[in-house]
This record gives C-alpha cells, structure tokens and sequence, in this order.
C-alpha cells in the first residue's frame, strides 16, 4: 500500500469543496464502496464548513492508514477557533448559529453508524488544546 499524507488549507468557501473532492478522490483509489464515498465526503464537508465557519480557517489532513482491521482514511481537521463543549456539540440539534443542529452529531449518530454496511467511523478524537 502506498502511504498518503495530504493537508489542505480551509481559508475560504472555495476550499471547502476541494476537501470533499480530495477524499472522494483517495476513498475511491482505495476501493471504498460508493455509499462510503458519499458519506466520507459530507463528512469531510462538515468538518471543514465548521472549521471556516467557528475556527476562522484552518486545515484539514487526510492520512491512509492500515492495520489489523483493514485499511482506512484519518481525516483530522483543526482551526483557530475557541474550542467547543463536545458533549453538546455532537448532540442532536445541538447550534451556535441557529441551524438545524444536524451535522457532527447526526454523523456519529448510533442509527446512522447502524444503517452502514462498513461502518463509516471507529472512532473520533476531539483534541480542544492548541495548535503546538
């Protein structure tokens, strides 16, 4: 397997898209089922929306990984931002702009995990300490 490790800046709405596009891109070389794409991509869409909308920017890498489980993507997405209550952000509904409230919390939903036939996410790891 050839190792991939890209960073891509999030400074402005236009860059948002290159994300989703970056890892459909490298989820569909790796094989991954079309529904899973999909879902990598709203994902990767929300992460970095969130980081130019709350963070002021930022930038989000993707990373191939391997192991016992199989092979898959770490996408880590950090900004500038003050940081935020996890527990109320992945909450469903959960705004600070008056949206819906749908986005990280409706991703590591149980019922959305439970309806994938590859689950999308083992785990998430929120880091709320600065940039070092």
């Amino acid at each position: 397997m050839t190792p991939h490790h890209e960073t891509i800046a999030v400074q402005n709405p236009t860059d948002v898209p290159v994300c989703r596009r970056r890892v459909a891109h490298l989820a569909t070389a790796m094989k991954f089922p079309a529904v899973q794409v999909g879902e990598l991509a709203i994902l990767v869409s929300e992460l970095a929306e969130n980081a130019l909308r709350h963070g002021g920017g930022g930038e989000l890498s993707l990373v191939r990984i391997s192991g016992e489980r199989g092979q898959g993507i770490e996408v880590i997405c950090s900004d500038r931002g003050p940081g935020f209550n996890p527990e109320a952000a992945f909450a469903d509904g959960f705004s600070t702009v008056g949206s819906l409230g749908i986005g990280l919390g409706d991703q590591t939903h149980p019922v959305f995990l439970a309806a994938q036939p590859h689950q999308l996410t083992d785990m998430h790891n929120i880091d709320l300490g600065p940039k070092r």
